[in-house]
């Protein structure tokens, strides 16, 4: 039973930080993009999602973080299979509650992107919680390895006026702390100074 109440509150605080973020993202952006987070509410809330993971700790006599793990990753991986983009976009939507849901299990908050002058942020993904998270007087651009065009990060950095640049698979290696770029998001290029 300590394992399923651990979860049950683990939930609760992952909850009311999606209540946060679509009021912050109603504030900044607009009603239609904090559906976002209402839809990942609606998720987390799902009776049938967290009944599979209660069922699999009492079962399985595993951890919280191991029963909801494996629950939302099997979700992640229904996502992936499907063959619409825009479906199968969501993914990362789940990794974000999956992200979030287990920083309460584990006690180890979300550090939140810090920043202190303005950056195009060079990332292999972002998670829809942290783009509505930015000061986006501060970022530029941002520019992916990974990510999709379809996915909520990507619409809401949109929204935010945040120009952004996905699939740039070595955008990692090829660029270094401090270095100027230029990122052109119509064209999908990276210019970076020698």
């Amino acid at each position: 039973m300590h394992e399923q109440q651990r979860l049950r509150q683990a939930l609760q605080q992952t909850l009311g930080d999606l209540n946060r973020l679509a009021e912050r993202t109603a504030t900044l952006i607009g009603k239609p993009q904090a559906g976002i987070f209402g839809a990942h509410s609606m998720l987390l809330d799902d009776p049938d999602l967290q009944q599979a993971a209660y069922t699999r700790i009492a079962q399985q006599c595993c951890s919280a973080e191991q029963a909801w793990r494996q629950e939302l990753e099997a979700v992640a991986a229904d996502y992936r299979a499907l063959d619409d983009d825009y479906l199968r976009a969501r993914e990362l939507d789940v990794r974000d509650i999956l992200r979030r849901t287990l920083s309460y299990l584990q006690q180890q908050p979300i550090a939140p992107i810090t920043l202190s002058e303005p950056v195009i942020l060079v990332m292999d993904e972002i998670m829809p919680s942290e783009v509505v998270m930015l000061d986006r007087r501060l970022v530029l651009g941002i520019c992916l390895s990974g990510g999709h065009a379809l996915s909520h990060s990507a619409i809401l950095a949109k929204a935010m006026g945040m120009p952004m640049v996905v699939g740039m698979s070595d955008c990692l290696t090829q660029t270094r702390s401090g270095q100027t770029a230029m990122l052109d998001a119509a064209r999908g290029v990276l210019q970076l100074s020698a």
